[in-house]
C-alpha cells in the first residue's frame, strides 16, 4: 500500500457508528467487523478517502503525541482492514 495514495473502502462495505465504536458490515461475505474508538475514527478518514500518512498525520496532531506509537497502530489496522478485504488504495 503506498503511504501517500488515497485509501477508500471496497465496494459493499458498510459501516455504522454504534456509540463510540463502528461497526464494518463485509456484504459479498456477510463478515462483520467492529472497530473500538481509535479504530473508529481510522476508519472516517479513510472513508474521508485519507492517505496512510495523511491519517498519522491527523492522529498526532488530535491526540498530541508523537508518531512512533501512532505509525504503528495505523499501519497495525489498515494492514488487518486490507486482509480482510474491507478497503484499498
Amino acid at each position: 500500500m503506498n503511504r501517500s495514495s488515497p485509501i477508500v473502502p471496497t465496494k459493499g462495505v458498510v459501516s455504522k457508528p454504534v456509540g463510540d465504536a463502528v461497526v464494518l458490515v463485509h456484504v459479498a461475505s456477510n463478515r462483520i467487523f467492529e472497530l473500538n474508538e481509535s479504530g473508529a475514527r481510522i476508519w472516517a478518514l479513510v472513508e474521508g478517502g485519507a492517505s496512510r500518512d495523511e491519517i498519522c498525520r491527523r492522529l498526532r496532531e488530535e491526540f498530541e503525541t508523537d508518531g512512533g506509537n501512532v505509525d504503528a497502530s495505523v499501519d497495525d489496522l489498515l494492514a488487518d482492514l486490507a486482509s480482510q478485504g474491507l478497503i484499498g488504495g
